[in-house]
């Protein structure tokens, strides 16, 4: 997310493993490079490989000023002092880091997600949304950023198994895509598609085509399953019980938004971890005598359910104070 290859301890919980490549026999060599700079890196920091050696082509075909940007580059050293010895690298688009000698492969640099300054490789978001229901088809999901009234979007492209596109629920489907996502990574996803089987964009080798997918949704052009069933819309549940009204008015004011009702999901409203924290603390301020977590909070992503686990909750507190009570009443000693 930073940019930096840091070792897991042993008693870190949440951790990422990469695959090591083995190193660079000479006279090849590999160089970690900061892409906009062309400054090499040291070893730790994630940024763009460069590859030179006599495997290496001398360029495309007929394309002098495109061979000139990829192939005949040279990095700038970390030090002056440091011999700059005139070899032309090439830069491969991919990102990767140099641990102990050896290589790792981290992603593409065309495909690298960007969001309030941290890194997402879309592989790793991927890899959720295929864990997140059993309905998902786990090679055939596309995640990849966009544009739209100059704010950056994240948006997730998946096909569906074909043997469960008469039964599943896609606001469902939805709501626990984003919420292991969320989960997972601590970002939004402001938009999902589901496509049926076979429809999203591959190589002739089985690998997804990011960018063509998203320029297909871009214009429009994606075979979105189950559009009609998406597009009715259900009827507003006003909010009635005492605790969800407080939720109501904390929801609204963090959320920005006139009223909600007491069924819309949070991820839908726009919810991110963030707004989640804000509206937990918000939450203990005004309601004495609760504790809920992150993880509960997305395990009851509507104020309806979340009110009525909170009335569950205080009403187990209150039950667990009076057994206590009567317990010392019991045992007093006179």
């Amino acid at each position: 997310a930073e940019g930096k290859l840091v070792l897991a301890e042993d008693s870190d919980q949440e951790t990422r493993e990469i695959v090591g490549c083995g190193n660079a026999l000479p006279p090849h060599n590999i160089k970690i490079v900061a892409p906009e700079s062309g400054l090499e890196l040291e070893d730790g920091n994630v940024a763009e490989i460069w590859f030179s050696g006599p495997s290496v082509a001398t360029g495309y075909w007929e394309l002098p000023e495109t061979s000139s940007e990829v192939f005949n580059q040279t990095p700038v050293k970390r030090s002056s002092s440091e011999a700059n010895t005139c070899i032309n690298y090439l830069r491969t688009g991919d990102l990767g880091v140099i641990w102990d000698g050896e290589l790792f492969v981290t992603g593409r640099m065309k495909d690298l997600i960007i969001f309030c300054g941290r890194n997402f490789y879309p592989q790793d978001i991927e890899m959720s949304a295929a864990n997140a229901h059993p309905s998902i088809r786990p090679n055939a999901i596309a995640a990849f950023s966009c544009i739209e009234d100059d704010k950056e979007r994240l948006v997730v492209v998946t096909e569906i198994e074909r043997e469960y596109l008469r039964s599943i629920d896609p606001i469902k489907v939805k709501e626990v895509l984003r919420q292991q996502i969320l989960l997972d990574h601590e970002i939004n996803v402001d938009d999902i598609v589901l496509l049926k089987p076979y429809k999203i964009p591959m190589t002739s080798s089985g690998k997804i085509q990011r960018r063509l997918t998203k320029k297909q949704y871009e214009e429009n052009t994606l075979e979105s399953i189950l559009i009609t069933q998406e597009k009715i819309e259900k009827p507003f549940t006003p909010v009635t019980s005492a605790i969800g009204l407080i939720l109501h008015k904390i929801w609204c004011t963090t959320l920005n938004k006139n009223k909600i009702g007491g069924d819309d999901n949070f991820f839908e409203l726009g919810g991110n971890s963030l707004n989640a924290i804000e509206i937990i603390a918000e939450m203990r301020l005004q309601i004495n005598e609760i504790n809920i977590d992150t993880n509960e909070f997305f395990e009851y992503p509507t104020i309806d359910t979340l009110s009525a686990y909170i009335e569950l909750q205080i009403a187990h507190n209150n039950s667990k104070k009076l057994a206590l009570n009567t317990e010392k009443k019991r045992t007093i000693k006179i």
